[in-house]
């Protein structure tokens, strides 16, 4: 999954928050030209630096309900972003006991790198700022802290907090005061909610997400790493005591994505982070602080993490993410998808990980909160073949722009809000949806659009046939049956991501499904009952909605197991028993197999899944001795809120339809030959079977050579094999993948790897670095050494610049992969980095950079943005509209604080103490 979590540059951001536009400015000047498509213009006016351009939520009126505390129910989260301050103008004002915990997004690590080349603001800002020396002489690599100093500290967050102009040092020495020293920025905003408006919301913070998940693999590898990040992390419980709870959102341990760090052996060292966070935690008194991570929902990244172990070491709650299950950029099949259903008609859905986690994974029930989307994921030119289930194609696009964004052949975007292929709900509700007292359905805006139900996957969307457009997304009646789901599956709680872009109504749903008794606010019952217009039958969709469960009291008690259900007879297949249609007040369900009942089959073959919950999943194991017909009878059992009971009974009737195709096994490796120390994939993917239906497993067992670890106990299909723990010497390894669907003998294929060892055991690693940037005066080059290597991993970097006149020059990132400098002067520059392993072996490289005089193009050093946060006494820069100014005296420092910039500052009198005009 690919949820991009930072839209705006926060560098962008520290520019817009000192009021250069009003919210009415940016709704008067926002441009869409067709809903389907987003323009490179339209990119462009959201992306500005001075007048971002684009919707508001605030726009829209907030219709936040109140409801009674209930301690017995689960909980309900949102995620709120560091971000959305700025080009959207979002303020949490309105959320004052409107969510159980509000997770604060996003803290980040000091040295982190960039993961994602698309999305590189998060790191920048790092860099420039909370982690720049120059500003903050404590930061350390691997220290969790502000990523925006300015908007979290500083800023005027609408109707909670005023600004607080100070210069960057200020503002970096009152993050480490804590939350006594911050009135303002988000922190400030956040504390007066939590001690003046909503004492009873928990506050929590996250560290990561997808553009800061870079340096957990590298954090996480060594004892003294995890050593800084733990400190860090209780450091701001004791001096953030408004927050109780940490979040951790890396992306993802275990698997190679983008370009963060990873390790096959994630799992074992992100088990000892979470066990030594807990329990320094609990040595500083904080016993009752909370430990939440944010979890891929697809089995392979709930397998790579191994979330069992990190429940069992500490972690109090995982927050599912569920959703992100299809997106326009990254579906490799062209196929249509929900992007956050609650049931499968495909790879992945809500119920199928809660599933997993549950009945394979043994993790509490409770440990679980799902999520739900406060946006869309969209598909341009697509063709929608079937409603329900849901089946069609889309066009992706692949053309890179410039920054390498795809985009259509005609130079377009897929329509969105603020981000490419994605609505935010705030913006659906304006341009698609009209919501009464009545309910909800598709206004006359965009006539074709029609607002539809996958009724197997209980999942909305919008489609255009016409238009060839479709948006999948969360509705208020989706959110209601996914909060039903938790309650009846006994979980945790529910989240969003995230509560910028919600103007009420979907929260309000969650808590009607959840039980939560309504104090004030408007009736939500013909909103939550709204399905999409191929769903004629109120009835049907109030089952659907799963209202008919049984929440009315007085409703007489009565089982409903279902119709019998006739079927291909597949090993391994599952089969779902619907039990949702049983009414009742507060009923829980029980689901049983009639063992000296069944026929065709042995019962012990005949496995049952989900035996709690309204729908039932039964799956055959094997087909050794089962007969062409198999009958199986089942019961339902439900019981209500009195204790009463109900039952009823269904049969699961399944017929073999034919001969069976025997799979065939390929295996292979992505190469045939490696150093010692080196990984290499073992390959299942080309294996095949041409009866379509059957569901393959794998085994892979390694046949010959020194005995390597086979991650996931060889049951996958590809597999990552680390050769670092063999003894370093050739060697032959072979691994034997055996392919099976259920019903024929097992078909295998062998694969050779050859391994060439080096002496010695532990060789020194082997710097290696690289130099960009304009190579003049006053400019930044950057310094990148992530190209060296060692066989178990670089332990530290060291970075040493020294000019022609052998000074040394300040480094920014002096021990990270990453450093950069600004030369003063013109001549040869020694750059050398020197990098260790963790046995302390060393290696350096050193090259000379030829630095010449600023070819600017004016009489001035930089045209901003370039160089800013390196500007100092007598630097000149051109501004753009504004002059050219020299920035002078003992204010200088503030010439890197957008809030002093000409053409910025609210108070001209604040550019006079730093800004000297020269010329237009």
């Amino acid at each position: 999954m690919k949820l991009q979590k930072t839209q705006l540059s926060i560098l962008v951001g520290l520019t817009l928050m000192t009021g250069l536009a009003s919210a009415a400015e940016l709704e008067a000047n926002f441009t869409r030209s067709d809903v389907r498509f987003m323009t490179q213009q339209e990119l462009a006016e959201r992306q500005n630096m001075y007048n971002p351009k684009g919707p508001l939520n605030f726009a829209t009126d907030p219709v936040y309900n109140q409801y009674i505390k209930n301690d017995e129910l689960p909980k309900v989260t949102a995620y709120m972003s560091n971000w959305g301050q700025y080009g959207r103008s979002w303020s949490p004002r309105d959320l004052a006991g409107v969510y159980d915990t509000i997770v604060f997004s996003f803290m980040a690590m000091c040295g982190t790198g960039v993961g994602d080349s698309q999305i590189t603001s998060a790191v920048e800002s790092l860099r420039r700022y909370a982690c720049n020396t120059s500003n903050n002489p404590q930061a350390k690599d691997y220290e969790v802290i502000t990523t925006d100093p300015w908007g979290d500290i500083a800023a005027k967050i609408p109707g909670l907090v005023e600004v607080n102009n100070q210069d960057m040092p200020i503002l970096m020495q009152k993050w480490y005061e804590g939350q006594n020293a911050i009135d303002s920025g988000y922190l400030g905003a956040l504390k007066k909610l939590k001690q003046q408006m909503s004492p009873g919301t928990q506050m929590a913070f996250s560290i990561g997400g997808w553009s800061l998940s870079e340096a957990f693999s590298r954090m996480a590898a060594t004892k003294t790493n995890r050593d800084v990040f733990v400190r860090s992390v209780v450091d701001i419980f004791t001096n953030y005591p408004m927050f109780s709870q940490v979040d951790i959102d890396w992306e993802y341990p275990g698997i190679e994505v983008g370009g963060n760090s990873w390790l096959p052996n994630d799992a074992e060292n992100y088990k000892e982070l979470i066990k030594e966070l807990r329990s320094a935690l609990n040595n500083a008194g904080k016993n009752d602080v909370k430990i939440a991570i944010a979890a891929g929902a697809p089995q392979d990244k709930m397998d790579a993490s191994d979330l069992k172990a990190l429940v069992d070491n500490g972690v109090d709650i995982i927050h599912l993410m569920s959703y992100d299950f299809f997106g326009n950029e990254w579906e490799e099949e062209d196929e249509l998808g929900h992007h956050t259903n609650l049931y499968s008609v495909g790879k992945w859905s809500v119920d199928t990980s809660v599933s997993y986690m549950i009945d394979v994974l043994d993790i509490n029930p409770k440990n679980i909160y799902i999520g739900y989307a406060n946006y869309s994921r969209n598909a341009a030119y697509a063709n929608v073949t079937s409603i329900s289930p849901l089946r069609g194609s889309f066009v992706r696009p692949t053309n890179p722009d410039g920054n390498g964004i795809p985009m259509f052949a005609d130079g377009q975007y897929t329509g969105g809000s603020w981000e490419r292929g994605a609505y935010e709900w705030y913006d659906i509700q304006q341009e698609f949806l009209e919501i009464n007292q009545n309910g909800l359905k598709i206004n006359n805006s965009h006539p074709g659009y029609q607002l539809l139900t996958d009724k197997e996957a209980n999942a909305d969307y919008i489609y255009s046939k016409d238009g060839q457009f479709f948006m999948s997304f969360d509705t208020p009646r989706s959110v209601f049956a996914k909060a039903r789901y938790v309650k009846d599956k006994g979980l945790g709680g529910i989240f969003n991501w995230m509560a910028d872009y919600d103007t009420g109504y979907l929260v309000n749903s969650a808590r009607e499904g959840l039980g939560y008794t309504k104090q004030s606010g408007i009736d939500m019952t013909p909103i939550i009952y709204s399905c999409g217009e191929n769903v004629t039958n109120q009835q049907e969709c109030e089952d659907l909605t799963n209202l008919t469960g049984g929440e009315e009291p007085g409703i007489t008690l009565q089982a409903n197991a279902g119709p019998d259900i006739s079927a291909a007879l597949i090993a391994g297949n599952a089969y779902e028993i619907n039990g949702s249609a049983s009414t009742g007040e507060s009923i829980t369900y029980k689901w049983t197999k009639k063992s000296k009942q069944i026929t065709g089959i042995a019962p012990t073959k005949v496995k049952l899944a989900q035996t709690t919950s309204s729908r039932l999943q039964v799956t055959i194991t094997d087909l050794e001795d089962a007969d062409s017909t198999v009958r199986i009878p089942l019961k339902l059992t439900v019981t209500d809120i009195n204790g009463e009971t109900s039952t009823d009974s269904v049969v699961l009737k399944l017929q073999y339809v034919g001969d069976n195709h025997a799979p065939v096994a390929i295996a292979s490796a992505n190469k045939d030959h490696v150093n010692h120390g080196e990984l290499f994939k073992l390959l299942g993917k080309d294996s095949y079977d041409e009866d379509e239906n059957d569901t393959l497993r794998y085994q892979w067992t390694q046949v010959n050579g020194a005995e390597v670890t086979l991650p996931y106990k060889g049951r996958r299909k590809n597999l990552t094999i680390d050769t670092t723990e063999l003894t370093n010497k050739d060697d032959q390894l072979q691994f034997q993948l055996t392919v099976n669907d259920g019903l024929e003998s097992d078909t295998s294929d062998i694969v050779t790897v050859e391994v060439e060892g080096s002496a010695p055991d532990n060789a020194a690693p082997n710097a290696n670095f690289t130099v960009s940037g304009q190579l003049e005066v006053g400019q930044v080059i950057q310094l990148n050494g992530s190209s060296s290597t060692d066989d178990k991993g670089i332990s530290r970097y060291q970075w040493v610049v020294k000019d022609s006149a052998n000074q040394s020059v300040s480094v920014n990132g002096a021990d990270a992969p990453h450093g950069s400098f600004v030369p003063a002067n013109v001549g040869n520059y020694t750059v050398k980095l020197t990098v260790w392993d963790e046995e302390n072996l060393s290696d350096h490289k050193q090259q000379t950079v030829n630095v010449t005089e600023s070819e600017t193009g004016g009489d001035y050093d930089y045209e901003f943005p370039d160089g800013f946060g390196f500007y100092a006494d007598g630097t000149v820069v051109k501004i753009l509209g504004q002059g050219v100014y020299q920035c002078f005296g003992e204010w200088a420092a503030n010439c890197n604080n957008p809030a002093f910039l000409p053409g910025n500052a609210l108070d001209p009198n604040w550019i006079t103490q730093q800004w000297r005009f020269m010329h237009d």
